[in-house]
């Protein structure tokens, strides 16, 4: 069993002025603020890859031929088909000294938030943090090294426990099964609501209220694979066990499933969309031709769907040639990217950000 005490804090980011909260908000779904980290490293520090195959197609190359990494995959507001678009182009922050307080409107990060873990010494098998939880073998999380580039970590293992289920986390102080990457651990409950963010600024995943599991990006529902009725109706359980080792699941949102297609008949392909109260659903559309590979470039149908496979989604620049993407969940529990790639959610509709739902991107 680990002992618990905070994490190291990261430094500090200068809070914004007022009128830059939008900025703000907008541009941490693509991780554009953090801190205390770098997109490069010197010689020794390749960032190792994730660990599944391209679903649909061949591997996508690496590199120059990836033309939607972060610096090339800017769009500005005009919708997609199926009402999707990547995330605005915004201006660069103004170059003057900003006051060492937050402004009244902004609410506190959740940096300080809950009981974080203390891992010891990590011995373990170098990892990339920003794989998430396919970055280790089930029941490990991959710990960023301190002092050194943001893709080098060590694997830390996890205590076992299984969210939803007391049982496992008999210390009356430490009763909540926190869900870390591709590990567990016993922590007190933590005070995020379903549907609430909760990784912080550091990047860490925090712990959420009793009944919910931190996904790398929203708490969300627990669920017994074993009892789809643990979940509201209609909705189904996805099992996290092969990323965790633990037997339990997450309440996915009704309809079919954007990964795999399965709920939907021969010759469609589950798109995304989100309802009016933010809720991320799928819903299954034709798909056009026989389903281009990742970065292959595409286009949308008359009736919503494109032509790219079953896990991909056809995306790019208005204006500009599309391409086909790999959809991935952003805690890499479903739908992992392959090797040399990293989850971001960079994906939005006119309703708003997507949550939890993302695409492949080079891992520079």
């Amino acid at each position: 069993m680990r002992s618990l005490a905070p994490f190291p804090s990261p430094p500090p980011c200068s809070p914004r002025p007022p009128v830059l909260r939008t900025l703000a908000l907008a541009l941490a779904a693509t991780g554009a603020f953090a801190c205390g980290s770098s997109s490069s490293g010197g010689a020794g520090d390749a960032a190792p890859g994730g660990s599944a195959p391209p679903p649909g197609g061949t591997q996508p190359p690496a590199g120059g031929a990836d033309a939607m990494n972060m610096d090339a995959m800017n769009m500005d507001a005009a919708p997609l088909p199926v009402d999707m678009y990547i995330e605005p182009d915004l201006p660069p922050e103004p170059d003057f000294p900003l006051p060492d307080v937050p402004p009244p409107d902004v609410p506190p990060p959740l940096t300080d938030l809950g009981v974080q873990i203390d891992f010891g010494e990590v011995m373990g098998p170098a990892c990339d943090p920003r794989l998430r939880a396919a970055a280790c073998e089930p029941g490990f999380y991959c710990v960023h090294e301190e002092g050194r580039p943001e893709f080098v970590g060590r694997c830390a293992p996890g205590e076992g426990c299984t969210p939803g289920d007391p049982a496992t986390c008999p210390d009356p102080a430490r009763p909540y099964c926190h869900l870390v990457g591709g590990a567990t651990f016993c922590t007190e409950v933590g005070i995020n609501r379903e549907n609430d963010d909760c990784v912080d600024r550091a990047q860490q995943p925090q712990a959420c209220a009793a009944g919910l599991a931190c996904t790398f990006s929203t708490c969300r529902t627990v669920c017994n694979p074993a009892e789809p009725v643990t979940c509201p109706e209609n909705w189904r359980c996805e099992s996290y066990e092969g990323a965790t080792g633990e037997p339990f699941g997450i309440c996915q949102p009704p309809a079919c499933d954007w990964f795999t297609a399965r709920g939907c008949q021969a010759g469609e392909k589950c798109a995304y969309s989100i309802r009016g109260d933010g809720q991320v659903v799928g819903s299954c559309r034709p798909l056009e031709g026989p389903g281009n590979g990742p970065d292959s470039p595409c286009g949308g149908g008359a009736e919503g769907g494109d032509n790219c496979a079953v896990g991909l989604v056809c995306t790019g620049p208005p204006g500009s040639q599309r391409l086909c993407k790999i959809l991935c969940d952003t805690g890499g529990y479903q739908a992992p990217c392959p090797d040399g790639l990293r989850c971001v959610e960079a994906l939005a509709t006119g309703n708003g950000p997507v949550r939890g739902l993302g695409i492949c991107i080079t891992n520079q």
